[in-house]
């Protein structure tokens, strides 16, 4: 390998781990939301959903998301 390549092999890598850091920096807020979002769900959420079938168990799952994505927009 001569310095020429060396070089341009040294400017694709700066090139590829700045990319790599912002989708990071991308990356981290969204699924911080989706974590936070995901324990406030659990945190209200009956510790048992007692339904007979699984289209009422479906259903109650939907409502109750349904329900807590209306109380976040009205807060």
């Amino acid at each position: 390998m001569d310095a020429e390549s060396l070089r341009l092999m040294k400017e694709n890598l700066t090139v590829i781990a700045k990319m790599n850091l912002g989708r990071r920096f991308l990356k981290e807020p969204m699924r911080k939301v989706i974590e936070t979002t995901f324990s406030m769900l659990k945190g209200l959420f009956l510790r048992k959903i007692h339904a007979v079938t699984f289209k009422g168990f479906l259903l109650k799952l939907v409502m109750f998301i349904v329900g807590f994505t209306f109380s976040k927009l009205v807060q």
